[in-house]
């Protein structure tokens, strides 16, 4: 994800300007017409790349890796089991 600083007209024709995170500068074009704005400039911000992150946001990672990981497990076992089962099924014949 990008950071991007943009400038906008929203529907009153006042203009507007923020900071969105999306993938590239056609995907924050588009997220900010959903949300009625008329972009007059998009510009990647990246003053915050190479910085470190704050230790909760590894902490956060390391909570979603430890989530992602257990039903990942859970399918291993269950196909080690049912590559077993099919195997002496077909042995036992």
């Amino acid at each position: 994800m990008a950071t991007f600083k943009y400038s906008a007209m929203n529907s009153e024709g006042k203009e507007v300007s923020g900071i969105v995170e999306e993938m590239d500068e056609n995907s924050a074009n588009g997220f900010l017409r959903a949300k009625g704005l008329y972009p007059t400039s998009i510009t990647e911000d990246r003053r915050g790349q190479g910085r470190k992150r704050p230790a909760r946001d590894k902490a956060e990672r390391e909570k979603t890796l430890a989530a992602m990981t257990v039903p990942l497990l859970i399918l291993l076992v269950l196909s080690l089991a049912a590559n077993a089962m099919f195997a002496t099924m077909l042995f036992c014949r």
